[in-house]
């Protein structure tokens, strides 16, 4: 389902893409999903805005049955911005659980096969964890920074939303970074 939100929430606007636009067609296990994600992705990737009309056009070019009716379905009750992105992050640790457990089973092999470079071998695996282990805190952060926190203004959030897209337009920063920005931003506006 969160799948489903992710998808229908970028195709009905699509400006959420450069907040969702890190998950790759590949992050997706349902199939109508990947292939809508990866049409949105490839006319994100061009620069082109798109709206369903277009996305569907592009889906039946490559042969999918009833792109309408798989659209129709996918945008059945979208969702807003927040939701999107805590959709988003949890779509985004369940593909990184996914290939943590094929990293582990690839090292495993590697352990038991008496042939391989055990020093080899470690470092690899000492490599692999340190790499999800960084994907994992970026996306539990992406996770925490879209969860609004119990009784917290929704109206107070929308604003630093609107903060960080503006600070967005001129600087790259990571979430994090934008996050601090924009508190900072509202703190000495307050004060």
């Amino acid at each position: 389902d969160a799948e489903r939100r992710v998808v229908a929430s970028c195709l009905l606007s699509p400006s959420l893409m450069t907040k969702c636009g890190v998950l790759a067609p590949t992050d997706f296990t349902n199939s109508d999903c990947r292939a809508v994600w990866s049409v949105m992705a490839k006319f994100h990737k061009q620069g082109e805005s798109w709206d369903s009309s277009s996305v569907a056009s592009e889906l039946h070019h490559q042969g999918a049955a009833e792109p309408e009716a798989t659209l129709v379905r996918l945008t059945e009750g979208a969702v807003d911005t927040i939701a999107i992105e805590r959709a988003a992050a949890k779509v985004r640790q369940m593909s990184l659980r996914c290939r943590a457990v094929k990293e582990v089973e690839g090292l495993q092999r590697s352990f038991l096969d008496p042939a391989s470079d055990l020093n080899q071998t470690i470092q690899s695996t000492r490599r692999a964890v340190e790499s999800f282990a960084v994907e994992y805190e970026e996306s539990r952060l992406d996770l925490i920074l879209a969860s609004p926190s119990p009784g917290a203004s929704c109206a107070g959030s929308h604003v630093l939303d609107e903060i960080a897209a503006f600070v967005q337009r001129f600087v790259i920063l990571s979430r994090s970074e934008l996050l601090v920005i924009s508190l900072w931003v509202a703190h000495t506006w307050a004060f």
